[in-house]
């Protein structure tokens, strides 16, 4: 400590021990507010139980490189997202989910989800929740995606008019989320988060709700 008190800064030459000390602060100011904690155990079976989550398909062409389509290939998209929100309305339950992170890559963050229920349920289902400071905005569409399939829980759970056998679209404009899910993708996110997905797809397959996670045009 006492080289860092007699470390000095010229102009705008640094000396290491000054440049250290500088973002030390930064660091702390960066830091402040959050908890750390460490990875809460899991159940191998947990992790090695076969995904009951589906990748599904709402349009015929690759979602990668939507921005980059002529004007004809984006208006065929979006005809083919109109197309499957018509045909599947009222008749099956659909989720759009959606995360993000405020003004950068990394920031406070939260995620949203809304819920669109079967013919005769007039119930709303729908909210908003934060997810955190200093979070990546994966983190945030995942939580989305959670989010989601808890409003489903919650629907299916009290329901009157569902069938038998009902499918659930889960529909997010996040392909990397989609990868991790589907996939379970243990290096690209928690381990309590994959633990909370199994939770809602052991949960939903008990009540025969086959799920279904696709990709959708952003805010359509």
């Amino acid at each position: 400590m006492n080289l860092f008190e007699s470390s000095s800064r010229k102009g705008l030459g640094f000396c290491p021990l000054e440049y250290l000390s500088v973002m030390i602060k930064q660091l702390s100011r960066r830091l402040d507010g959050c908890t750390f904690s460490s990875q809460p155990n899991i159940s191998a079976a947990v992790m090695l139980q076969p995904a009951k989550v589906i990748r599904g398909s709402v349009t015929s062409s690759d979602s990668f490189d939507f921005h980059n389509k002529s004007q004809l290939e984006k208006q065929k998209v979006i005809d083919e997202v109109s197309h499957f929100l018509e045909v599947h309305k009222s008749k099956s339950v659909m989720v759009f989910t959606d995360g993000s992170v405020y003004e950068a890559a990394v920031g406070c963050g939260a995620c949203a989800a809304v819920l669109l229920p079967l013919a005769g349920d007039e119930d709303k289902y729908s909210g908003s929740k934060a997810v955190g400071k200093n979070v990546a905005a994966l983190t945030c569409e995942l939580e989305g995606i959670l989010f989601g399939l808890e409003l489903a829980v919650r629907y299916f759970q009290s329901s009157k008019y569902r069938k038998h056998t009902e499918n659930l679209y889960i529909l997010c404009d996040c392909v990397s989320a989609i990868a991790v899910i589907v996939n379970r993708l243990c290096t690209a996110t928690r381990f309590d988060r994959l633990s909370r997905l199994a939770h809602f797809e052991d949960l939903l397959s008990d009540m025969n709700v086959r799920i279904v996670l696709a990709w959708i045009l952003c805010h359509q």
